[in-house]
């Protein structure tokens, strides 16, 4: 990860924000590349620095992973936009949150979502990805990140997607549903 010259700093450090913490430190990451900002974060790793407030907190980061509840997004937007390095990259796992959102909030920063589960932990978690098509975000950089929490799996599940979504719009045009106008196809 030596793309990321400062600490990767996790902003909430719940039970999905803990689960990628745990799998990027059993992928080989040293605890003192991670700053956890959390009010009540417990149990967390010896090594791994704490603070439980990003207020007068002097550092910025060129990872920043929001994992706090969406709904306290607007809140604390404030608080993470100074954290965030020149052309930092802010990586969403907030759930419902889409990346034109997170732009508007963080202009400065690389966007991109990922959908992990509670298997980061132990490397095994299907990963949603998501950056938008004319995001500059280190892509070679984030994919050898999220691999040491991903399963090898992932190629069949994507497949396995793909065929069931084809089977579903099949379903739907059989039944009279236009393309163009109801699938977006």
């Amino acid at each position: 990860m030596a793309a990321f010259s400062s600490q990767i700093c996790l902003f909430g450090c719940g039970n999905m924000g803990s689960a990628m913490l745990r799998g990027w430190l059993a992928g080989g990451i040293a605890p003192d590349r991670f700053h956890v900002i959390d009010p009540t974060a417990q149990d967390l790793p010896e090594g791994v620095c704490v603070s439980r407030s990003a207020q007068n907190l002097d550092a910025t980061f060129d990872l920043v992973v929001l994992g706090i509840k969406p709904q306290m997004l607007p809140a604390l937007a404030p608080d993470i936009e100074p954290l965030l390095a020149p052309h930092a990259t802010l990586m969403s796992i907030l759930a419902g949150i889409r990346t034109e959102t997170l732009s508007a909030q963080f202009p400065r920063a690389r966007i991109m979502r990922v959908m992990p589960n509670l298997a980061a932990a132990i490397g095994k978690s299907p990963l949603g990805i998501f950056a938008p098509p004319d995001s500059d975000v280190r892509r070679a950089d984030i994919n050898a990140l999220l691999a040491l929490l991903r399963t090898d799996l992932m190629p069949r599940m994507a497949a396995t997607a793909l065929q069931a979504l084809r089977w579903l719009a099949a379903q739907a045009l059989s039944v009279g549903v236009q393309g163009d106008a109801e699938l977006g196809t």
